[in-house]
């Protein structure tokens, strides 16, 4: 995951992000702009909240503060934590990448494939 400009980045395994509902847990970062070695920071995955997951670099409650604790993904189109100065869409968005472990395609960067996918939100307001 990373904002669009990479400024912000991490690197996880996916079934620290999905494969079992945890509520509000720790999970591992391989990696990230934060810290180039494993650490773990709070984050949200709850049944019954559309808005998640919520993926930070540091813990959720230090994220919503924004600067170096940047929330870089939210569920559901959801402008929480991701509007504003420090937001993902004062970055041009997220962008994704998956590894396909399944394909044996070799190119001359990587010797797997990977997808990307933009993930944007806009913010609306009601009186």
């Amino acid at each position: 995951l990373t904002f669009a400009d990479c400024s912000h980045w991490m690197i996880v395994e996916p079934w620290q992000v999905y494969g079992e509902v945890y509520g509000h847990a720790n999970r591992t970062i391989a990696k990230s702009s934060k810290q180039g070695s494993p650490y773990q920071a709070g984050w949200f995955l709850r049944e019954s909240e559309l808005g998640d997951p919520w993926l930070s670099l540091l813990d959720h409650w230090v994220s919503g503060q924004y600067g170096d604790g940047a929330m870089i993904y939210g569920e559901d189109s959801s402008s929480d934590h991701v509007d504003g100065a420090n937001g993902k869409n004062s970055h041009g968005g997220v962008n994704i990448y998956i590894r396909d472990q399944s394909t044996t395609t070799t190119t001359s960067r990587a010797s797997s494939t990977l997808t990307s996918t933009t993930q944007t939100s806009t913010s609306t307001s009601s009186s």
